[in-house]
C-alpha cells in the first residue's frame, strides 16, 4: 500500500530585517506538530555570509521564542551515516540552522 502522506517540509522563509512574518508564526505552530520542518533561507544567494548569519540567528531565535519544533538529525551508531549527517547539517546551517 503506498504512503501517501508528507514527511518532511522545506520551508523556505524569504529574507527580511524584521525576522519571520506572523503567518510564518503561525504556519510553522500548525505545521510542526503533523510533520518534519526543514526551514531554509529562501535567497541565501542574494545575501553577504554576515548578512545570511545575522538572518540565520534571528530566525534560530524567533523559532527558539515560539516554541516551534523543526528537524534534528539523528546520532546513530554507523560512523559514515554520522559522517553524511553532519555534512548535510553544516550546509544547511549556511542557510538556515536545523537546530
Amino acid at each position: 500500500m503506498p504512503d501517501n502522506r508528507v514527511q518532511c517540509c522545506l520551508y523556505f522563509i524569504a529574507p527580511s530585517e524584521h525576522g519571520l512574518k506572523p503567518l510564518d508564526i503561525e504556519f510553522m505552530k500548525h505545521l510542526h506538530e503533523k510533520v518534519s520542518i526543514i526551514p531554509f533561507n529562501a535567497k541565501a544567494d542574494t545575501l553577504t555570509p554576515e548578512e545570511c548569519q545575522q538572518f540565520t540567528k534571528q530566525i534560530i531565535k524567533e523559532i527558539q521564542e515560539h516554541k516551534i519544533k523543526i528537524y534534528e538529525f539523528p546520532e546513530t551508531d554507523d560512523e559514515e551515516e554520522n559522517k553524511r549527517a553532519k555534512k548535510i547539517k553544516l550546509h544547511l546551517q549556511r542557510l538556515i540552522p536545523a537546530g
